[in-house]
């Protein structure tokens, strides 16, 4: 016995897992002993186990064949190894290598068995993790447009490398060396190779072994034909070999070498053109010219290019030039232009000036030129004539004035942006063209002029002769006489008002809401960090709401209800005099930010403030005839309490909303500092939630359903709710958790998990004697949405054993009101597999009685929102007795949920409701002591009223 013992303790340290089972391998060995191995690999305990049929490790997916032949083994006598897919507790398939060894009695006759398995999941993993690598490469490889070689060295006697040979080509490489790419494969880089490259591609891949660093080469192969005279090589080195990548290039080296050849015509056109080439900005600067523009500027005396025209030309001329400029650019056409400039001789002349657009460089938009100086040709006589012919037909409005500011020349174009004649224009002063708001700011801009300076480019507003206002852009420089004198100013103007517009219009969607016009957040940054910068030692408030249900309407009703109800959410907000708004934005789909002054109470007032605003957004809305309830979460935040600028005084409100949203009263937050450590706290409960799932810390507790017909109330089914108990943060609640899990898209991977848990103790509770009591789990919106569900069911009842028609499907009314083609066919499925359906919280939606009496439904579950108002509110009297009422009509059972007093239950009963759970009669439950409630009922016990 002592050797037994001894026997067994070593087996508790073995890293394998140890199985010992009887001999009957006609009824399937049962357990006798399992090592702590075991229970780690199988998350099977030992007690559950013992005595229990081997054959709880195999499922579905076990080769049978693979089993049958270890048992003919072993009923042979003979030890046996064997791989075989296994099934834990939870589900959870493995792959195992066992060693199987009979063990005979003192009669010789067989005893027992003893299994050691070795784990090979990871094993398996990694195997196929390898071979989907290998199936990828191959693959990507055999698929890649360039070509691919892989080369190992060939050495001679001292170990020097001489050649090298091809170990792979994908077609690719075959079709660029023009074989089958099998063919290469095996031979070696100076039989495959052109002799002009063979000497220098050894060369090249013996040097990227040495260094271990790769090589990247272009060339040209006068072997090849036209079409492939030019490749690129890349060279990267491998434990022992290179790999090749090769493409052909000759498509790209062609139009390199046709575009320098272009590029060396078009340099000896310019630098032969007779006229004066150059490149200029949008900006002014003269960037590049040819040879003859050169030398002209020389002559002149002025700096080398790149230069500024106002530094190559006087101001009137180079604001001219800059003008016609930045028309061409503007438009995107070419145009041909008579300019004024100087000649070769240095006296003014008249050029034939043709420019087209070079396209943008970087923030600036080139153009090119080129000018012929038609002087001659036009007659001396005729360039005054021809100059002011260009200023008479110019669409820039361009006058001259003098310097008290008289208007003493006025063009075309002038008339049309001016909407004033020449006549009662020319000896007017200025300030006819200046809004009067304007004027102090015109007569520096004319001080400034006659000191000397010119402006260019600046923006501000002319006045039409209508009253209307003319957004443009001005060019001021002084006209001197023959001796530098200034006797005048030129003022070139341009419409801007179009671009004005569009600038204008994309600031206002920038800020606004497109649908409902209200600002948006990025708006709302903007006047919050307005308000702080105009009145920094003001106090202020931010405001930030949520208002639930929103995607259900918008679900139901569509879009186009859901914006006008968002509307008539602004004006309301807009009318909330107790908060007193300045700004409302819209931040998100049901989100909003109000900004408002304080009112002098401090964060108490503040909550005060929040709470009336909570009720106040609480009334219901009629949206196209249909009355809507909402409810309203807010948080709330102080400048300059709680931040100092824009961005962080919304983050605090945002972070106060968030606070609000989880709390079980959902009543109003006002921003607190500790808050981080909330957030910080939700960021970890989301990474642990994803581990808890992944290590079982999950689990399912039942809460009692009660039928109150009869002389005692009688439990008739269960609940199935999930709760965590996580080692270091202890016992999360629900209500903290399952919004973690929607949010980060686990709800689909617990819900299967409650489903197959919730069944498999439902099993337990039928071998106890309890087949007729029902159970009923809820489903998520986003495992109903991701289709399957039928097949989940299914598995989950034949894995436990249990029948369809004792299972209950809690869904919420606002998931059945999306009616998609396949969620009725998933619904029907359900149905007929005999499982019931129950609307949960029906009642809080938007319910129609064609849905209800459409779907296979079998239950109303009343909300415990209506439940916690009875006996006393009357509304909520009259609207459970109606759920009441519309159940029957339909042939639907009702339940009531979170009965808590006994006035409740009495009330409940009084209008008819039969079924109910709640703390009154039981809190949930483990599974142990779910089946002892069970037997005390049995015996006689009176229901818990915890």
């Amino acid at each position: 016995m002592k050797e037994a013992a001894w026997m067994l303790a070593g087996l508790e340290h073995v890293e394998e897992a140890v199985m010992v089972t009887d001999a009957d391998l006609l009824n399937g060995p049962r357990i006798l002993y399992v090592n702590s191995a075991f229970e780690c690999t199988t998350g099977w305990h030992r007690a559950d186990v013992l005595g229990r049929s081997s054959s709880i490790l195999h499922g579905p997916d076990t080769d049978r064949l693979e089993l049958q032949r270890v048992r003919d083994t072993l009923a042979k006598g003979r030890a046996v190894r064997a791989t075989l897919l296994q099934y834990a507790r939870d589900g959870r398939t493995y792959w195992s290598r066992s060693r199987i060894h009979p063990i005979a009695g003192e009669g010789g006759a067989f005893e027992a068995f003893v299994s050691l398995q070795t784990d090979l999941t990871v094993e398996h993993r990694l195997n196929a993790e390898r071979g989907r690598l290998a199936e990828w490469f191959e693959r990507g490889a055999s698929g890649a447009l360039s070509a691919l070689y892989m080369l190992s060295p060939r050495r001679d006697g001292e170990g020097r490398i001489v050649d090298f040979t091809c170990e792979y080509c994908n077609p690719m490489g075959g079709l660029l060396m023009r074989r089958d790419p099998r063919a290469l494969v095996g031979r070696s880089v100076r039989e495959a190779v052109p002799g002009s490259r063979i000497e220098k591609l050894v060369a090249l891949c013996r040097e990227v072994m040495d260094d271990q660093q790769p090589r990247i080469e272009e060339y040209e192969v006068p072997e090849y034909p036209a079409s492939m005279r030019w490749l690129r090589h890349q060279i990267v080195p491998l434990s022992d070999g290179v790999t090749i990548s090769a493409e052909n290039i000759t498509a790209r080296k062609t139009a390199e070498i046709e575009l320098r050849q272009r590029e060396g015509m078009l340099h000896a056109f310019l630098e032969n053109c007779p006229g004066l080439a150059w490149i200029a900005d949008d900006k002014g600067n003269m960037l590049a010219a040819n040879a003859a523009y050169i030398e002209l500027l020389q002559s002149m005396g002025s700096r080398p290019l790149p230069a500024t025209l106002w530094e190559l030309y006087p101001k009137e001329q180079a604001d001219l030039y800059l003008q016609n400029t930045i028309r061409v650019a503007d438009s995107g056409q070419p145009e041909r232009v008579l300019e004024p400039s100087v000649r070769s001789d240095g006296s003014m002349g008249l050029f034939e000036t043709f420019k087209f657009p070079l396209g943008p460089r970087g923030e600036v938009r080139l153009v090119g030129g080129i000018a012929i100086d038609i002087t001659d040709r036009e007659g001396e006589h005729r360039i005054a004539e021809r100059l002011a012919s260009i200023v008479r037909s110019s669409g820039d409005a361009i006058i001259s004035l003098d310097p008290a500011g008289h208007i003493l020349s006025w063009n075309r174009g002038a008339d049309e942006l001016y909407g004033h004649a020449a006549e009662e224009a020319i000896g007017s002063h200025l300030s006819l063209l200046v809004p009067p708001d304007r004027i102090a700011e015109s007569e520096t801009m004319i001080d400034r002029v006659l000191a000397g300076e010119s402006l260019v480019r600046f923006e501000t507003v002319r006045m039409r002769r209508n009253g209307g206002l003319a957004h443009v852009q001005l060019s001021l420089s002084s006209i001197a006489d023959r001796d530098g004198r200034c006797v005048g100013i030129s003022e070139i103007a341009t419409d801007i008002g179009e671009r004005h517009r569009q600038e204008a219009q994309s600031r206002y969607f920038a800020e606004h809401d497109p649908v409902t016009g209200a600002l948006n957040e990025h708006g709302l940054l903007l006047a919050t960090a307005r308000r702080i910068r105009e009145r920094p030692g003001d106090c202020a408030v931010m405001l930030r709401l949520s208002m639930d249900r929103y995607f259900e309407f918008r679900d139901v009703f569509g879009a186009t209800h859901a914006a006008e109800m968002m509307r008539q959410v602004i004006r309301r907000l807009e009318q909330a005099g107790d908060v007193q708004p300045q700004e409302v934005a819209l931040v998100g789909p049901n989100e909003f930010a109000m900004l408002a002054g304080c009112w002098g109470g401090g964060e108490a007032e503040l909550a005060e403030r929040l709470e009336a605003l909570q009720a106040h957004m609480g009334r219901p809305l009629e949206v196209k005839g249909i009355e809507v309830s909402l409810r309203a979460q807010c948080g709330g935040a102080m400048f300059p309490r709680h931040a100092d600028n824009a961005e962080e005084l919304l983050r605090c409100a945002d972070l106060a909303l968030g606070i609000s949203r989880r709390r079980a009263d959902r009543r109003p937050v006002v921003y607190d500092p500790a808050m981080g450590t909330d957030v910080a706290y939700q960021v970890r409960l989301q990474h642990e939630l994803r581990r808890a799932v992944e290590r079982g810390q999950l689990r399912v507790v039942l809460q009692p359903i009660y039928d109150s017909r009869g002389p005692a109330a009688r439990i008739i089914g269960m609940e199935a709710l999930a709760r965590w108990t996580h080692p270091e943060l202890g016992v999360v609640p629900p209500q903290q958790f399952i919004p973690v899990a929607e949010e980060s898209g686990l709800i689909c991977e617990i819900g299967s998990f409650v489903l197959k848990e919730a069944c498999r103790l439902k099993a337990a509770v039928d071998a106890a004697g309890h087949e007729e009591l029902f159970l009923s789990v809820n489903v998520s919106r986003d495992q109903f949405r991701a289709g399957g569900l039928p097949e989940e069911v299914a598995a989950a009842l034949e894995a436990s054993g249990v029948a369809g028609d004792r299972l209950e499907l809690e869904i919420t009314e606002s998931l059945l009101m999306e009616h998609t083609a396949e969620g009725e066919q998933q619904l029907a499925r359900l149905g007929r597999m005999g499982v019931g359906l129950v609307v949960d919280d029906f009642g809080t939606g938007y319910s129609s009685l064609a849905y209800l009496q459409r779907f296979p439904l079998t239950k109303l579950k009343i909300d415990r929102s209506f439940v916690s108002g009875l006996p006393q509110d009357r509304g909520a009297n009259e609207i459970v007795r109606t759920i009441l009422a519309l159940a029957g009509s339909l042939g639907l059972k009702a339940v009531a949920e979170g009965v808590e007093t006994a006035e409740q239950h009495d009330a409940l009963q009084q209008l008819g409701c039969r079924q109910y759970q709640g703390y009154l009669f039981s809190h949930p439950l483990e599974a142990g002591e779910f089946k002892s409630l069970l037997v005390r009922r049995n015996q006689g016990g009176a229901p818990s009223q915890a």
